[in-house]
């Protein structure tokens, strides 16, 4: 089977952003955490005000309205097609 991610908690993002404020690599902050050094360069590159500019409190706080987005919304083209196959009984299977 695939394997399974987790999102970075806010003390993973504390800890990326202190150790980029002691002028840390990516290399090394990811070794130190047990993560890939990709995830943390997206996550810095995907969250950062200016170029290495990260801040872990405006991180927080920003990704917490991006969770609550869906395909399915309201009034959304992909939701109504979506129920209007339910209706039919079509499955994706």
């Amino acid at each position: 089977m695939g394997q399974e991610y987790q999102r970075l908690c806010s003390e993973e993002r504390n800890f990326i952003q202190r150790s980029l404020n002691l002028g840390h690599d990516i290399r090394l902050i990811a070794n130190s955490m047990g993560r890939s050094r990709v995830t943390i360069w997206r996550e810095i590159r995907r969250n950062a005000l200016k170029r290495y500019a990260y801040n872990a409190t405006a991180v927080g706080l920003s990704s917490q309205p991006r969770r609550g987005l869906v395909k399915l919304r309201e009034g959304s083209a992909v939701r109504h097609y979506a129920f209007g196959q339910i209706r039919l009984a079509c499955s994706p299977q």
